[in-house]
């Protein structure tokens, strides 16, 4: 378990509702745009990361798709999480997604990818049905492992969550110390919502100044926790 205190970095994972293992830590590339992100993808390789956090909206999958290729790490030593972008934004027409989703795949280098996720739920119940059917023609066709949401708040993921023929394995939000899991934070708590259906929760810029103004290793709150418990 990846809170254990003893568990290596390198072999903390947690197990998704399909069983799958995903490495607890992965590598993010938001801001990588394009061509910026092959060479930083490469040196996480080869530092160790084998779980690879990308989206569409990121314009940068083939970039990743050849560090991944020069790297030389197979396929099945990874975990590939990456998000449909346009189709959920309403930047892109519900009859394209399952295109985008080939041209996807094809960035990459793959033929399938670990977890394919909403990068925001539309805003239309009937939206989100509609994409996560979708979703889940993929899941069936095993091209898309297990199937997640992004940016997503307790409201939404109960919503999905009372219908979903193949319910979300993954749930990918802001988390740091003033944000845990949420971008505002309310009553209900939606990653004990979340492990309470087993769901896994991966935070993203856990250690980054967005949205704040200071990394949470400069914040001085935070340094004083850390000074107080060690």
């Amino acid at each position: 378990w990846p809170s254990d205190g003893h568990t290596p970095p390198g072999l903390a994972h947690f197990t998704l509702r399909t069983g799958a293992r995903m490495p607890a830590i992965g590598f993010g590339t938001w801001r990588l745009w394009a061509k910026e992100a092959y060479q930083p993808v490469r040196w996480a390789l080869e530092a160790g990361y084998r779980h690879i956090d990308t989206a569409e909206g990121y314009a940068n999958e083939a970039e990743i798709g050849k560090a991944i290729r020069d790297s030389g790490v197979p396929r099945e030593q990874l975990f590939i999480a990456t998000k449909a972008s346009s189709v959920p934004k309403g930047l892109a027409d519900f009859a394209h997604f399952e295109d985008i989703f080939n041209f996807q795949l094809s960035q990459l280098g793959t033929d399938y990818v670990d977890v394919y996720m909403l990068h925001t739920p539309p805003p239309d119940v009937s939206q989100l049905r509609a994409v996560w059917s979708a979703m889940e023609a993929l899941h069936a066709q095993g091209r898309a492992r297990a199937l997640g949401i992004s940016n997503c708040d307790v409201n939404e993921l109960k919503e999905l969550l009372t219908w979903a023929r193949v319910p979300p394995a993954y749930v990918q939000n802001l988390f740091k110390v003033y944000k845990p899991g949420e971008q505002m934070v309310g009553d209900e708590d939606i990653v004990a919502l979340a492990h309470a259906n087993q769901v896994a929760v991966m935070g993203y810029s856990v250690q980054t100044e967005w949205p704040h103004v200071l990394p949470p290793l400069q914040d001085p709150h935070v340094r004083a926790v850390a000074e107080r418990v060690g």
